[in-house]
Protein backbone atom coordinates (compact mmCIF):
# COMPACT_ATOMS: atom_id res chain seq x y z
CA UNK A 1 0.00 0.00 0.00
CA UNK A 2 1.14 3.43 -0.46
CA UNK A 3 0.79 6.72 1.50
CA UNK A 4 -1.24 9.08 0.91
CA UNK A 5 0.27 12.52 0.15
CA UNK A 6 -1.72 14.96 2.40
CA UNK A 7 -3.43 12.48 5.12
CA UNK A 8 -0.69 10.22 5.81
CA UNK A 9 -3.07 7.35 5.22
CA UNK A 10 -3.11 4.59 3.55
CA UNK A 11 -4.25 4.54 -0.02
CA UNK A 12 -5.29 1.26 -2.05
CA UNK A 13 -4.20 0.74 -5.47
CA UNK A 14 -7.17 -0.53 -7.22
CA UNK A 15 -6.62 -3.69 -10.03
CA UNK A 16 -8.63 -3.70 -13.11
CA UNK A 17 -10.30 -7.02 -13.27
CA UNK A 18 -9.40 -8.18 -16.86
CA UNK A 19 -11.85 -11.47 -16.45
CA UNK A 20 -15.14 -10.09 -15.11
CA UNK A 21 -18.23 -12.62 -14.96
CA UNK A 22 -20.84 -11.70 -17.56
CA UNK A 23 -24.47 -11.96 -16.91
CA UNK A 24 -27.49 -11.29 -19.62
CA UNK A 25 -29.14 -7.74 -19.65
CA UNK A 26 -32.40 -7.13 -22.15
CA UNK A 27 -35.07 -5.62 -22.42
CA UNK A 28 -38.34 -7.63 -23.33
CA UNK A 29 -38.31 -6.74 -26.93
CA UNK A 30 -40.74 -9.09 -27.71
CA UNK A 31 -43.47 -8.02 -25.72
CA UNK A 32 -43.30 -4.53 -27.14
CA UNK A 33 -43.39 -5.66 -30.61
CA UNK A 34 -45.85 -8.00 -30.11
CA UNK A 35 -47.91 -5.00 -28.41
CA UNK A 36 -47.22 -3.17 -31.66
CA UNK A 37 -49.14 -5.74 -33.58
CA UNK A 38 -51.48 -6.13 -31.27
CA UNK A 39 -52.65 -2.40 -31.64
CA UNK A 40 -52.67 -2.66 -35.64
CA UNK A 41 -54.74 -5.99 -36.08
CA UNK A 42 -57.34 -3.83 -34.25
CA UNK A 43 -56.84 -1.12 -36.59
CA UNK A 44 -56.70 -3.27 -39.21
CA UNK A 45 -59.86 -5.01 -38.29
CA UNK A 46 -61.90 -1.77 -37.80
CA UNK A 47 -64.60 -0.66 -40.69
CA UNK A 48 -63.46 -3.61 -43.27
CA UNK A 49 -64.59 -2.91 -46.80
CA UNK A 50 -62.70 -4.45 -49.92
CA UNK A 51 -64.89 -2.62 -52.52
CA UNK A 52 -63.49 0.73 -50.84
CA UNK A 53 -60.37 1.48 -52.42
CA UNK A 54 -59.18 3.62 -49.33
CA UNK A 55 -60.39 1.37 -46.66
CA UNK A 56 -58.75 -1.62 -48.59
CA UNK A 57 -55.51 0.11 -48.36
CA UNK A 58 -55.72 1.38 -44.62
CA UNK A 59 -56.84 -2.45 -44.04
CA UNK A 60 -53.43 -3.71 -46.09
CA UNK A 61 -51.17 -1.12 -44.31
CA UNK A 62 -51.65 -2.28 -41.04
CA UNK A 63 -52.10 -6.11 -41.98
CA UNK A 64 -48.41 -5.44 -43.51
CA UNK A 65 -47.51 -4.03 -39.67
CA UNK A 66 -48.74 -6.91 -38.11
CA UNK A 67 -47.44 -9.54 -40.08
CA UNK A 68 -43.51 -8.08 -39.71
CA UNK A 69 -44.21 -7.13 -36.22
CA UNK A 70 -45.38 -11.08 -35.04
CA UNK A 71 -42.38 -12.77 -37.19
CA UNK A 72 -39.96 -10.30 -35.63
CA UNK A 73 -40.83 -10.57 -31.96
CA UNK A 74 -40.97 -14.34 -32.15
CA UNK A 75 -37.17 -13.82 -33.90
CA UNK A 76 -36.21 -11.85 -31.11
CA UNK A 77 -37.59 -14.34 -28.68
CA UNK A 78 -35.97 -17.39 -30.38
CA UNK A 79 -32.20 -15.48 -29.70
CA UNK A 80 -33.10 -14.91 -26.33
CA UNK A 81 -34.05 -18.70 -25.72
CA UNK A 82 -30.84 -19.95 -27.80
CA UNK A 83 -28.97 -17.65 -25.39
CA UNK A 84 -30.37 -18.71 -22.29
CA UNK A 85 -30.89 -22.54 -23.01
CA UNK A 86 -27.04 -22.88 -24.52
CA UNK A 87 -25.24 -19.98 -22.71
CA UNK A 88 -23.61 -19.70 -25.70
CA UNK A 89 -22.31 -16.00 -27.77
CA UNK A 90 -24.10 -15.01 -30.65
CA UNK A 91 -20.75 -15.25 -32.80
CA UNK A 92 -20.63 -18.88 -31.74
CA UNK A 93 -20.31 -21.39 -34.86
CA UNK A 94 -23.53 -22.75 -33.33
CA UNK A 95 -25.50 -19.92 -33.56
CA UNK A 96 -23.92 -19.12 -36.97
CA UNK A 97 -24.95 -22.63 -38.31
CA UNK A 98 -28.02 -23.16 -36.59
CA UNK A 99 -30.09 -19.47 -36.28
CA UNK A 100 -28.39 -17.32 -39.52
CA UNK A 101 -30.64 -16.63 -41.66
CA UNK A 102 -32.57 -20.28 -40.77
CA UNK A 103 -36.62 -21.08 -41.32
CA UNK A 104 -38.13 -20.23 -38.22
CA UNK A 105 -39.51 -23.82 -38.28
CA UNK A 106 -35.91 -25.23 -37.49
CA UNK A 107 -34.93 -22.45 -35.02
CA UNK A 108 -38.55 -23.74 -33.39
CA UNK A 109 -38.05 -27.26 -33.32
CA UNK A 110 -34.54 -27.01 -32.57
CA UNK A 111 -35.39 -25.39 -29.00
CA UNK A 112 -38.63 -27.06 -28.70
CA UNK A 113 -36.23 -29.92 -28.32
CA UNK A 114 -33.48 -28.53 -26.49
CA UNK A 115 -36.13 -27.09 -23.78
CA UNK A 116 -37.50 -30.17 -23.36
CA UNK A 117 -34.10 -32.07 -22.71
CA UNK A 118 -33.42 -29.84 -20.09
CA UNK A 119 -36.31 -29.16 -17.92
CA UNK A 120 -36.79 -33.13 -17.82
CA UNK A 121 -33.38 -34.27 -18.16
CA UNK A 122 -33.91 -36.76 -21.06
CA UNK A 123 -32.98 -36.92 -24.40
CA UNK A 124 -35.79 -37.70 -25.48
CA UNK A 125 -36.70 -35.45 -29.08
CA UNK A 126 -39.69 -33.33 -28.91
CA UNK A 127 -40.97 -31.25 -31.68
CA UNK A 128 -43.51 -28.78 -32.58
CA UNK A 129 -46.77 -30.44 -34.23
CA UNK A 130 -47.41 -29.92 -38.10
CA UNK A 131 -50.31 -27.85 -37.95
CA UNK A 132 -48.39 -24.78 -35.89
CA UNK A 133 -45.69 -25.71 -37.77
CA UNK A 134 -47.60 -25.17 -40.76
CA UNK A 135 -48.79 -21.80 -39.18
CA UNK A 136 -45.35 -20.25 -38.59
CA UNK A 137 -44.80 -21.03 -42.32
CA UNK A 138 -47.68 -18.73 -43.71
CA UNK A 139 -46.72 -16.01 -41.05
CA UNK A 140 -42.69 -17.07 -42.33
CA UNK A 141 -43.87 -16.63 -46.00
CA UNK A 142 -46.01 -13.55 -45.72
CA UNK A 143 -43.24 -11.86 -44.44
CA UNK A 144 -40.78 -13.03 -46.86
CA UNK A 145 -43.33 -11.65 -49.41
CA UNK A 146 -43.16 -8.14 -47.92
CA UNK A 147 -39.65 -7.46 -47.01
CA UNK A 148 -38.28 -8.96 -50.14
CA UNK A 149 -41.01 -7.55 -52.36
CA UNK A 150 -41.08 -7.62 -56.09
CA UNK A 151 -43.21 -6.49 -58.57
CA UNK A 152 -44.61 -9.01 -60.87
CA UNK A 153 -46.16 -8.12 -64.38
CA UNK A 154 -49.77 -8.45 -64.62
CA UNK A 155 -52.14 -7.89 -67.51
CA UNK A 156 -54.43 -4.92 -67.20
CA UNK A 157 -57.53 -7.93 -67.36
CA UNK A 158 -56.25 -9.44 -63.90
CA UNK A 159 -56.13 -5.78 -62.21
CA UNK A 160 -58.87 -5.14 -59.68
CA UNK A 161 -60.45 -2.01 -60.31
CA UNK A 162 -62.60 -0.04 -57.82
CA UNK A 163 -65.46 2.85 -59.04
CA UNK A 164 -62.68 5.68 -59.20
CA UNK A 165 -61.08 3.44 -61.93
CA UNK A 166 -57.43 3.21 -59.37
CA UNK A 167 -56.29 -0.30 -60.14
CA UNK A 168 -54.71 -2.90 -57.34
CA UNK A 169 -52.53 -5.69 -58.07
CA UNK A 170 -54.39 -8.89 -56.92
CA UNK A 171 -51.17 -9.65 -55.27
CA UNK A 172 -51.72 -7.18 -52.54
CA UNK A 173 -55.13 -8.81 -51.53
CA UNK A 174 -53.03 -10.98 -49.65
CA UNK A 175 -52.42 -8.53 -46.50
CA UNK A 176 -56.10 -8.76 -45.22
CA UNK A 177 -56.83 -8.22 -41.07
CA UNK A 178 -57.82 -12.04 -41.24
CA UNK A 179 -54.11 -12.77 -42.01
CA UNK A 180 -53.02 -9.84 -39.53
CA UNK A 181 -55.69 -11.49 -37.05
CA UNK A 182 -54.26 -15.16 -38.17
CA UNK A 183 -50.21 -13.90 -37.59
CA UNK A 184 -51.70 -12.63 -33.94
CA UNK A 185 -53.10 -15.94 -33.19
CA UNK A 186 -49.95 -17.85 -34.32
CA UNK A 187 -47.55 -15.87 -32.07
CA UNK A 188 -50.22 -17.12 -29.07
CA UNK A 189 -50.83 -20.59 -30.05
CA UNK A 190 -46.76 -21.17 -30.79
CA UNK A 191 -45.93 -20.23 -27.45
CA UNK A 192 -48.62 -21.90 -25.51
CA UNK A 193 -48.01 -24.77 -27.51
CA UNK A 194 -43.94 -24.30 -26.62
CA UNK A 195 -44.44 -24.00 -23.23
CA UNK A 196 -46.84 -27.24 -22.98
CA UNK A 197 -44.46 -29.58 -24.43
CA UNK A 198 -41.37 -28.52 -23.01
CA UNK A 199 -42.20 -27.51 -19.69
CA UNK A 200 -40.18 -24.48 -19.98
CA UNK A 201 -42.09 -20.80 -19.57
CA UNK A 202 -41.38 -18.50 -22.01
CA UNK A 203 -41.14 -14.71 -21.10
CA UNK A 204 -44.19 -12.76 -20.84
CA UNK A 205 -45.32 -11.55 -24.14
CA UNK A 206 -49.18 -10.50 -23.29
Amino acid sequence: MSKDNDTDEPSVTVTPQIHSPSFLVRENIEKQLFAIAKEHAEIASQDVDRSDIEKMRKEMKHSIIVIVMCYTALEALSNYLYKTLTDKDFDSNDYNSRFKNNEPKSRWNYLTRLAHQQEHRTDEVKSLPSDIIKDLNDLTELRRQIIHYKPIPESPQSLKRFPDNSPVNPELDTFTSSEAMKSIRTVRTLLETFEKITGYEVPEIE
